[in-house]
């Protein structure tokens, strides 16, 4: 009879541990990890209440090898029968300096890992800057009007205009000049020129490239 009272008392106490650690896990995840100085400083409180436990288990663990109890009964009362009332451990500095381990262990967890580490996914979110948004290279409108070779060079004539490998039309840069083509570039997007057709072009003057031809 005696053990199942002690089975039985062993039983409420591990739930009433239960719900002290459960309670203490909502206010955790639900107040403590939005008050700006236990957010910030949640690591530091944490060591310091394990700290605080480990001393009080220390001192409760003093307190009871005072009381000259024989050994292998530590832990009952000064008759050595078993505690069979199932509060009795709220009493002992020991079961609290355990407690207040515990619940260090939870605050570090809630205020300190990343968020979904813990399993909330709301906890202590970093939000991200959205990547700025590049509008795409718009080619300005290019007409090639023909391909000519000026002083052994080869030229385009584009937009009324001459212009060689490397030169810029705008922001646009002359990247190969070809038989009937002419690639260009802009912000790293390519794009070939043709030879508009039916159209009656007269030999450029000499003079200085990428002017109009007088």
């Amino acid at each position: 009879m005696a053990n199942d009272n002690l089975s039985w008392a062993r039983k409420v106490r591990l739930g009433l541990s239960a719900v002290i650690l459960a309670a203490f896990t909502i206010l955790a995840r639900e107040w403590f990890v939005h008050i700006d100085v236990v957010s910030r400083h949640g690591g530091l409180m944490a060591v310091a209440l394990a700290a605080i436990g480990a001393v009080i288990w220390f001192i409760g663990a003093g307190l009871a090898a005072r009381a000259h109890r024989p050994a292998g009964t530590a832990g009952l009362p000064p008759s050595g029968e078993p505690e069979v009332n199932p509060f009795a451990s709220l009493r002992s500095p020991r079961y609290w300096g355990i407690m207040l381990v515990l619940m260090a262990a939870l605050l570090f967890v809630f205020t300190q890992l990343p968020a979904g580490t813990a399993g909330d996914p709301g906890a202590r979110q970093v939000s991200v800057p959205p990547a700025p948004v590049t509008a795409p290279a718009v080619f300005p409108p290019l007409r090639l009007q023909g391909i000519v070779k000026l002083s052994g060079e080869t030229l385009a004539l584009i937009n009324g205009k001459t212009y060689a490998v490397g030169e810029r039309v705008d922001d646009v840069r002359i990247v190969a000049i070809h038989g009937e083509t002419v690639t260009v570039s802009l912000d790293g997007k390519t794009n070939v020129l043709r030879i508009v057709q039916g159209l009656t072009i007269a030999p450029p003057q000499t003079g200085p490239r990428g002017k109009n031809s007088p």
